[in-house]
């Protein structure tokens, strides 16, 4: 309970104790006070008499308009831009040996980047690369000029680059 309540409340409980227990007709509460008007009491006798007690208690209420008193209300968060992602992450080639011009699938996780940049290389040449989701890439192997035949294959995103996994030419 709130202080302003409880605070009517003893008011309520004083002003029957003192007007012989009868309970009160009405109650207005107001942002600065609280009135609290106690019916009229009848003494047994052979006349009747009238008295009307009012009591005016200090309250403090709330500026929060009563419907929303003891509940709790969640704001949803405005729509943001996805956070910083990580480097995808490469676990295989298929296949992972074969000829020039070839197409490699390579699988792993985090391929997709909220800004839609993303690039392969082997052996530090750019290859041509497709992804249709998040933990699978379509990529060709581009001609070599050197005379390596295990070439490194990278793929990169907003995240940065991946970790190499290794293409070897036969």
């Amino acid at each position: 309970m709130s202080a302003a309540v409880l605070m009517i409340v003893a008011a309520l409980v004083g002003s029957m104790l003192a007007g012989g227990g009868a309970p009160p007709t009405t109650s207005r509460v107001h942002r600065s006070s609280a009135t609290v008007t106690q019916p009229s009491s009848t003494v047994p006798a052979t006349s009747t008499t009238t008295a009307t007690t009012a009591t005016t208690v200090p309250a403090v209420v709330p500026t929060t308009p009563p419907s929303t008193i003891g509940t709790t209300t969640t704001v949803p968060a405005p729509l943001q831009a996805p956070g910083p992602v990580g480097a995808p992450v490469l676990a295989s080639l298929q296949p992972s040996s074969g000829i020039a011009g070839q197409s490699v699938v390579v699988s792993g996780s985090g391929f997709l980047s909220p800004s839609g940049n993303i690039s392969a290389t082997v052996n530090g040449q750019t290859a041509s690369v497709s992804c249709p989701d998040q933990t699978t890439c379509t990529l060709a192997i581009p001609p070599q000029t050197g005379p390596a035949t295990t070439l490194p294959v990278v793929i990169v995103t907003d995240g940065g680059p991946s970790n190499p996994l290794t293409f070897t030419l036969t």
